[in-house]
């Protein structure tokens, strides 16, 4: 067996302990809409950080998994190539303790998914670091404006990776630097001077 998919099952600390050897045969884990909570994760995450290779995949989306949960990822991320927290309600604190550890890692992540989190601008900022070790960003639905996206970017100049989720700076600045004709009405008329 080299994937599970237990999504849309209720999965307690016992049941997700009771799975947690097995993680050692498994290439992915899908627990979408389980119910986990930040301490049904601590022995799951044990059995990944002690595997001989990387776990292709977790999948922790629509978990409200809470700092608690993402310290146990977090401890061991660095065996997991692609991670998916779709929808967990994830903080900036939550943010910042898997960014550290992300940024520990001697090797990049394939795919680090944080969408429909409303962590904003911080979170984007808090980020943008980690593009030196993630090859592929979802911040969609995010919250995140102008700010949060140019510090992505300016971050991204250099290392082109791709990034789903954030608005177009380009386009969003020309369309902020075009006068509508009811705003070009309402500026001061310039006095002309006769000698």
């Amino acid at each position: 067996m080299s994937w599970l998919d237990l999504s849309e099952n209720v999965m307690s600390k016992k049941v997700l302990d009771s799975f947690a050897p097995g993680i050692h045969k498994l290439d992915g884990m899908r627990l979408a809409k389980c119910l986990v909570t930040g301490d049904g994760l601590e022995q799951l995450c044990h059995e990944i950080s002690k595997r001989q290779k990387p776990m292709n995949l977790l999948f922790l989306g629509e978990n409200d998994i809470g700092l608690i949960g993402v310290n146990h990822v977090s401890s061991c991320v660095y065996n997991i190539r692609q991670l998916f927290f779709k929808d967990c309600n994830l903080t900036i604190t939550c943010l910042q303790a898997l960014i550290a550890a992300i940024l520990n890692m001697n090797h990049s992540m394939v795919y680090l998914d944080l969408s429909k989190n409303k962590f904003g601008d911080e979170g984007a900022i808090a980020v943008a670091p980690c593009l030196e070790k993630v090859e592929k960003l979802n911040v969609s639905e995010c919250d995140i404006t102008l700010v949060g996206a140019e510090a992505l970017h300016k971050a991204n100049r250099k290392l082109n990776r791709q990034i789903w989720g954030l608005p177009d700076i380009l386009q969003a600045t020309e369309a902020s630097s075009v006068k509508r004709p009811h705003e070009v009405a309402q500026q001061p008329k310039k006095l002309c001077a006769i000698s």
